[in-house]
Formats: structure tokens, C-alpha cells, sequence
């Protein structure tokens, strides 16, 4: 089990301190202000959802929110639909502990206010892993773009059947992409999910922005 350790670092997010290695693009299609560090960091810190009053859902990002929401119905991975159970948060993410058949995948990672899911292919079965915010037990941040989550328990999706997994270790990393709307949506879902990690274990940053 990997226990909680809180990592202050701008690596991987930030290079030459105002150049992002994750370049976005605000909803109306504008650059943040980067002409400063403390500028461009206050710009990625904005992509936090924190409550449902910020999780407004703008015209431009209303075709991924569809695919996302469209994955986690058919997955079953949905059990009610209800304010609990709706995409705030997703994103293209590399994942390592989920599949027997490959050490790393890539996938779509989906944040509800209860719950975590990831998605993803093995040749023709989709497979996908769904982990409640309430079953996390520790927190390992290795870099500003990757950390490990611990829970206590798990639920394993095949094409045929769900199976309880038990406890299991996870690493999530952040991938970057040439498209800044796919950006911004990566660092609100990064974000996001920091802000839920914050709030079980209190004084957690993946990211130093103040």
C-alpha cells in the first residue's frame, strides 16, 4: 500500500517557468495569460471544478462530454442517474495496475463527485475499472503529471461481467495533446481530481500554485 505524500512541484506542468508543457486553449478559443509564472499557474488553478455551480458544461466541449457520458452508460459503470453520477471531469490518461494482459494502457479516465472510472480496449473487449472516492485509503504523488491512488476496493468491468477486485493500487498519468480545448479539458480533469484528494487528505497538491 502506498501511503500519502504530499509533492510541491510545478515539473512536468510547467517548463522555463512560463511556458507550459501543457499549452490550452480557453473555451471562446483565446490563450490564457502565460507572460508570468504566478499568471499561467492562477490560469491552470481556474480549471478546477470544486462544486456543481462551476461545473457549467461550454458548447465547445459538449462533444466530449457526450462521448464520456455515452462511455460510462454503456459500461454499466452508472448506476443512477442522478447529480452523483454525472461526468464533471474526463480525460485521455495513461494507466498502469488495471489490465492482467498489459502493464500500461491508455484510456479515458471519467470524475463524478462520487466515483472514478477508467476506460479502455484490449483488441476487441472493452474493459474498464470503477473506484469510489470513499474506498481511497492513501495517495502517492510521484511528478506533477502522475500519482498513484490506493483503494480499498475496486469493481472490474469485462465485455461479459463485473468482478470485485478487492484492494488495489493504481498510477494515473496526464497525457498532453496537440489540441489546447483536449488540454484544458486534461488539466480541469487533473485539477478536479486534485481538488477531491485535497479534501480526504488535507494539505495534498499535485501542483504548487500559490
Amino acid at each position: 500500500m502506498r501511503y500519502l505524500r504530499v509533492y510541491h512541484c510545478m515539473v512536468g506542468l510547467f517548463k522555463n517557468e512560463t511556458k507550459s508543457v501543457f499549452s490550452f486553449l480557453l473555451p471562446d478559443g483565446s490563450k490564457p495569460d502565460s507572460s508570468t509564472k504566478d499568471a499561467l499557474a492562477q490560469a491552470v488553478k481556474s480549471l478546477t471544478i470544486d462544486s456543481q455551480e462551476k461545473s457549467v458544461l461550454h458548447p465547445v466541449d459538449s462533444t466530449s462530454w457526450i462521448k464520456a457520458s455515452t462511455e460510462l452508460e454503456v459500461s454499466g459503470f452508472r448506476p443512477d442517474i442522478d447529480i452523483d453520477s454525472t461526468p464533471i471531469a474526463y480525460a485521455q490518461v495513461s494507466i498502469r495496475g488495471v489490465d492482467e494482459d498489459k502493464d500500461i494502457v491508455t484510456g479515458l479516465a471519467i470524475l463524478t463527485n462520487s466515483f472514478l472510472t477508467l476506460h479502455w480496449r484490449h483488441r476487441s473487449e472493452s474493459r474498464g475499472m470503477k473506484f469510489f472516492h470513499v474506498d481511497l485509503l492513501g495517495v502517492d504523488v510521484s511528478s506533477a503529471v502522475s500519482t498513484y491512488l490506493h483503494y480499498g476496493v475496486s469493481l472490474r468491468k469485462t465485455n461479459n461481467e463485473f468482478l470485485n477486485m478487492g484492494d488495489r493500487t493504481i498510477e494515473i498519468t496526464l497525457l498532453s495533446h496537440k489540441d489546447g480545448h483536449e488540454n484544458r479539458r486534461a488539466l480541469t480533469f487533473w485539477m478536479t481530481l486534485a481538488n477531491h484528494l485535497s479534501r480526504k487528505f488535507p494539505g495534498l497538491k499535485f501542483i504548487e500554485l500559490d
